[in-house]
């Protein structure tokens, strides 16, 4: 099975976030969507950089694309701590809900 460059962009940019490189894993993600912008597991990622970046307006959008592109990510982002500085913000709980 060939991966597309995409896929192997995120996979890095994944790898990267693993290993908290966050500024190395949003560059990787954000050429992983660039080629391929139905990853919706590499919008999460960029989101939940962003949210701990406290770059509000950011992480909205990406997560809302995520979100777009696979709703569960409603439900993961309602419990998971790298949202934790969004969290009572207007915004993001309506996107959640």
């Amino acid at each position: 099975m060939r991966l597309h460059l995409g896929d192997l962009w995120n996979h890095k940019g994944k790898e990267l976030f693993r290993t908290h490189r966050y500024p190395e894993a949003k560059e990787a993600l954000l050429k992983a969507v660039e080629i391929k912008p139905e990853l919706a597991d590499a919008w999460y990622v960029l989101a939940c950089i962003e949210s701990m970046k406290s770059e509000k307006e950011g992480a909205l959008s990406r997560l809302r694309k995520a979100i777009e592109l696979e709703p569960g990510y409603k439900m993961k982002a309602q419990t998971q701590s790298y949202f934790k500085k969004l969290k009572g913000d207007v915004d993001f709980e309506r996107l959640v809900q």
